[in-house]
């Protein structure tokens, strides 16, 4: 939205505003009264203002807040300004061509609503499947992947009604109480994600039902399902192009290239094969080339609602483990990264605990960053092993667009609790051995 309006001569007020801006400073903002030449009231500016400065001592900042004037006495002049600063400098250090910076986050800053599992089946397999990098076990071979999301910008050719169910395909941690678990395959591929692995539509739902996107919520809501919990229905669902997110194939999970907001919905339909194992397709949901055509809804996976609950199952789907260094290209040879911890009664900051089962050993090794040394061979010689290509094929960074994936899904809540845990149980047996 650009505005600018006038009244007479001499009051003028302008905005700029648009929603996907990258920085709020960049959303304008002014409301601008300017006097004639022989008036002691020059000027008067509200909202978005500046105070260039011709001196190279003190420079003026361009980003500015507030109320600014302009007086003229005879020959003086009065520039008076009263703003806060909507922008910071900051200082680059170029080595070797390359741009040098230190950064900082807290445990908390992980990168929410980009990085999702696609079944709880891979989400309790990715630590196992991550253990002894740089090998990553896993028999799981995605081989086609659509990504829906809610779309919020002009119709695209890519468009779809889809009804996302949490689900489908899911076999141990069902949310609906009303939907169970179905052995349809042989043993060895038990538990696998599959639209045929529950209840859901074998006798619970009649897809046919569910095609009609106006009539789809009446249906569900008498069979007991919940709006945002159970399910999603998203009209006109936008495809994501393969250049708009990234999946990795042995473990399970996509990457967006955009953070979704609040009010938008994610899901996916997949295939996958086990490697090793003959040659069965496993699916998930309904693909758009399944001859389901015009506006009939697809059935897919839901992955993110617009209704946040942490007791359902889909919280646990959102990737907890991934950090932004908010850096791209990042060089293997000029990286450090570090895990300190300032929760002792002194509160500095120290890479180990002083105290525990783990007093004394880096951090970067308890959080399974380094079993390796500079070789790529174990153990670890104190430095992060600086694995790359994690968001396709599995590791601990991906230098690209500068993202740490820790080897563990929760690396600073369960993962780490479990392994306290597990520590002093084994001392306590050694202690009564």
């Amino acid at each position: 939205m650009n505005v600018v309006a006038k009244i007479g001569d001499k009051i003028e007020f302008k905005t700029n505003y648009n929603t996907e801006a990258t920085f709020d400073f960049e959303n304008k903002l002014n409301l601008r009264y300017e006097g004639e030449e022989d008036e002691i009231i020059q000027l008067i500016e509200a909202g978005d203002v500046s105070l260039p400065l011709n001196s190279t001592l003190i420079t003026g900042s361009q980003s500015l807040f507030g109320i600014k004037t302009k007086l003229k006495f005879g020959k003086t002049t009065v520039t008076a300004l009263y703003s806060e600063q909507e922008s910071e400098t900051s200082n680059i250090t170029v080595q070797g061509g390359a741009q040098t910076n230190d950064f900082l986050f807290d445990a908390l800053d992980y990168e929410e609503n980009k990085h999702f599992f696609i079944s709880h089946y891979f989400k309790e397999r990715y630590d196992d499947a991550l253990a002894d990098l740089p090998l990553i076990t896993s028999s799981i071979n995605l081989t086609k992947i659509e990504v829906w999301v809610t779309n919020i910008g002009a119709a695209v050719s890519e468009n779809r009604n889809i009804v996302a169910f949490t689900d489908i395909g899911e076999y141990y941690e069902i949310y609906n109480d009303d939907i169970q678990p179905v052995n349809f395959v042989p043993p060895a591929y038990a538990g696998l994600p599959d639209t045929r692995v529950n209840t859901l539509f074998s006798s619970i739902i009649d897809s046919s039902l569910i095609r009609d996107i106006n009539n789809v919520n009446d249906y569900l809501l008498a069979n007991g399902f919940t709006a945002g919990e159970d399910f999603e229905k998203v009209e006109l669902a936008r495809k994501l192009s393969p250049n708009e997110y990234t999946y990795n194939s042995k473990l399970g999970f996509i990457t967006l290239n955009s953070t979704l907001n609040s009010d938008q919905t994610l899901a996916v339909a997949y295939q996958y094969q086990v490697i090793g194992q003959d040659s069965t397709i496993f699916q998930v949901g309904e693909f758009s080339d399944e001859g389901i055509v015009g506006q009939d809804a697809l059935a897919v996976k839901l992955l993110k609602s617009t209704y946040v609950n942490i007791r359902n199952p889909l919280w646990d789907l959102m990737m907890k483990n991934v950090y932004s260094l908010n850096a791209y290209q990042v060089n293997r040879d000029d990286f450090t990264l570090n895990i300190l911890y300032s929760g002792d009664e002194s509160g500095v900051p120290t890479g180990y605990f002083e105290d525990g089962p783990f007093a004394g050993d880096p951090l970067i090794s308890v959080f399974n960053l380094d079993n390796l040394d500079a070789q790529m061979n174990p153990p670890g010689d104190g430095v992060f092993d600086f694995l790359d290509n994690a968001a396709t094929q599995g590791g601990t960074i991906n230098s690209s667009n500068g993202r740490i994936f820790f080897p563990v899904r929760e690396p600073f809540g369960d993962y780490l609790q479990r392994k306290i845990k597990s520590a002093e149980e084994v001392g306590h047996r050694n202690m009564i051995t």
